[in-house]
């Protein structure tokens, strides 16, 4: 990954799949293989205090997202757009979504249906019903993974495929740890679920207790998922992506 990053960065006509420029020809592979392979690159490309690594994905990522956001302002600077257009309607979504005024004014009013409905739930198979109607309405995807991608031992085709989630924090490892660190993360997640629900219109003390069943939930399915290194394998580990909680 190290030694492709410049392809992103360069014109297609001028861009190397692998720069030895981007090697550190003066170390030994076998001392040190990160080094050697990528040793200048790494050294011309630190990582961004924002980020927590940095590589050829996502220098993509930042390419796709300013890509993004030029069609979005044109299309919303662009007063001549037919009404019902394509061009209109994404202007029109993206304006919406950057009037934060009109936003903290609405509160929670536009999820109020979606919360007056999950309250409702009263037994498993409604619950059920409630998982289903919201991945086919796209508004959500509780307690697992559900997506259609290459088959790993077919590449030529594509498969359905599971795999596990239902965490908001990137990882069963911040639940199941108990270091000051992961500490320090669970409190401030339980601190930021309960300000979600007093937003929403409930009592502080229903929200805290809301946001520790969450958490109690949460800390259940973190315990029966499998760690990265288990999904590493392809066997055991059921080919399951080692970024459960991305889909």
């Amino acid at each position: 990954m190290l030694s492709t990053a410049l392809v992103f960065s360069q014109e297609p006509s001028k861009a190397k799949f692998l720069d030895p420029g981007n090697m550190n020809l003066l170390v030994k592979p076998g001392d040190n293989f990160v080094e050697y392979s990528g040793g200048v690159w790494l050294k011309n490309n630190a990582i961004p205090a924002k980020e927590t690594r940095w590589g050829s994905f996502n220098i993509l990522r930042d390419f796709n997202v300013k890509a993004l956001r030029k069609i979005l302002t044109e299309a919303a600077a662009d007063t001549k757009a037919s009404p019902g257009s394509v061009k209109k309607r994404v202007a029109d979504f993206y304006t919406a979504a950057m009037d934060s005024i009109t936003v903290e004014q609405l509160k929670a009013d536009p999820v109020q249906g979606d919360l007056k409905r999950v309250s409702s739930l009263t037994d498993k198979q409604q619950v059920m019903n409630e998982i289903i109607y919201q991945r086919s309405h796209g508004t959500g995807s509780p307690l697992f993974g559900f997506f259609v991608g290459q088959d790993r031992k077919h590449p030529d085709k594509m498969a359905v495929q599971l795999s596990q989630g239902g965490l908001t924090l990137p990882d069963r490892d911040y639940y199941l740890k108990s270091d000051p660190r992961s500490k320090k993360i669970q409190s401030a997640y339980n601190i930021y679920m309960t300000a979600l629900f007093t937003l929403s219109g409930q009592p502080e003390d229903k929200a805290r207790k809301n946001a520790e069943t969450i958490f109690a939930m949460e800390y259940k399915l973190a315990k029966a998922q499998m760690s990265r290194t288990e999904m590493r394998d392809p066997i055991d580990g059921l080919e399951i992506d080692a970024r459960p909680n991305e889909y």
